[in-house]
């Protein structure tokens, strides 16, 4: 039984740092004359995040190796730095 909550305490410990990390916005639109987008993220912690983004085609049977997009993401991981945002 200790074992279990020990196990779901971890589990639950990541998820407390994921909400540190604010993407300000909710839908982003790609206007067909532009060649790119940007996007800001905030980090609200005392400590620098890492954030990683990628797109799929919704699609949950598919493997990262079959998905296909027309966009890409770069860069796909960034650090964060505490109380700071990045775009």
């Amino acid at each position: 039984m200790k074992r279990i909550a020990l196990f779901f305490c971890f589990i639950f410990s990541f998820a407390a740092h994921a909400n540190n990390i604010i993407v300000n916005g909710t839908r982003f639109i790609y206007p067909g004359n532009e060649k790119e987008i940007t996007v800001q993220l905030s980090n609200t912690a005392d400590r620098p995040a890492l954030a990683q983004a990628w797109l799929d085609n919704g699609n949950a049977d598919a493997t990262p190796d079959t998905i296909t997009t027309p966009f890409i993401i770069t860069p796909p991981i960034s650090r964060v730095d505490a109380k700071s945002g990045q775009t």
